[in-house]
């Protein structure tokens, strides 16, 4: 692969943030609510307040190919959120290399922001909206500050489906406009990466839907890398072309979910009925390269047929050699067939709650 494949590049990436705490061990955010204020300096004069770091992110190795659709997963304080904005450069690592475009973010942070969008889901990005004017004169704002023509809100509001209530004031929208709306800001100016932070809380299933054809669209069509964060995983799940697992500031698994999936328990499940239970064949298929694991159960009272569970690495190359011994070599009659394929939920599970030892990546 080539330097100019690689849109974003970190290695050993490090986010520390800062937290005073008292020597009970009670912490006291920066700003605070009054009676906090007071209680640090009361503290700091009596030298009991200590600064203690929260690792956000620590060592993050990743790599993101232009034209790639990045699904960024993890539980609530994994560091998402924090690395996205190191990507979009609204914020320095404390440690470790990170290039977005071949350049440092720190350095050049204008032209990597100039090439980036970070668009904020509806629960961080409601601040660039007034209430009090329409979307279009909403939209309008922000377009003059990027010299944006007028036909381009037009078209930004098409896309996320608010085109009929262009000229409607934003207070009367429900949720999910507004929502849609705050995606409608982040859209705006065209980009080459688009760094996207829970976009499509409060939207419904359609709009979401809509909204990932517009991302594929721009994938696609005009090259655009995208690297989304999201607590949906059936949402992701059909449109990005690999994840990136975060545990505790780790990267614990990247790469496609299939691939990530082989490893998985052992890979992909078959359940098979044939009749009559087989003889030689069952110690053929144990012995095929990629089957982990073969289960015959017994026969069945109602009638001869028998069932045969196997556990394998991919299915597709498999299956057909695993059929073929059953009616050649025993001549058996296989009445139906069933595959259980791994999924993006599989693959959270085993590498993000704890059931990986290491990290996976493609």
């Amino acid at each position: 692969m080539s330097v100019a494949d690689v849109v974003v590049e970190a290695r050993g990436l490090t986010k520390l943030f800062l937290r005073s705490a008292s020597a009970s061990g009670r912490g006291y955010a920066t700003g605070g609510v009054p009676g906090d204020l007071a209680m640090r300096a009361w503290l700091k004069l009596r030298r009991q307040l200590v600064t203690k770091p929260t690792r956000a992110l620590d060592g993050v190795d990743l790599e993101v190919r232009r034209g790639s659709f990045v699904g960024l997963l993890g539980p609530n304080g994994a560091g998402k959120s924090t690395l996205l904005r190191l990507i979009a450069g609204l914020t320095s690592p404390t440690s470790g290399q990170l290039a977005v475009f071949g350049l440092d973010p720190a350095r050049y942070r204008r032209e990597v922001l100039r090439r980036t969008n970070f668009i904020a889901g509806a629960l961080t990005g409601g601040v660039w909206v007034d209430p009090d004017l329409t979307a279009r004169r909403n939209l309008r704002l922000m377009g003059d500050l990027f010299g944006l023509p007028a036909a381009r809100m037009d078209e930004v509001l098409e896309q996320v489906g608010l085109a009929d209530a262009a000229d409607r004031r934003v207070g009367t929208f429900s949720s999910g406009m507004a929502a849609r709306l705050q995606l409608a800001f982040g859209l705006l100016r065209p980009a080459e990466l688009l760094v996207l932070d829970e976009p499509t809380e409060g939207l419904s299933p359609d709009a979401v839907r809509s909204f990932h054809r517009h991302l594929q669209r721009l994938r696609v069509e005009e090259g655009a890398t995208i690297v989304y964060a999201s607590h949906h995983l059936a949402e992701l799940e059909p449109v990005v072309t690999e994840v990136v697992l975060l545990a505790k500031g780790k990267v614990v698994a990247q790469g496609e979910i299939q691939s990530l999936a082989s490893v998985v328990d052992g890979g992909e499940h078959i359940t098979i009925d044939c009749a009559p239970a087989p003889n030689g064949a069952l110690d053929g298929i144990s012995s095929l390269p990629g089957v982990h694991d073969v289960t015959l159960a017994p026969p069945r009272r109602d009638d001869a047929s028998a069932r045969i569970e196997l556990t394998v690495a991919h299915t597709s190359t498999i299956l057909p050699v695993v059929l073929s011994k059953l009616i050649e070599q025993d001549r058996c009659t296989v009445c139906n067939v069933e595959v259980h394929r791994l999924g993006l939920s599989d693959v959270y599970r085993w590498f993000v709650e704890g059931k990986a030892n290491a990290a996976v990546t493609q």
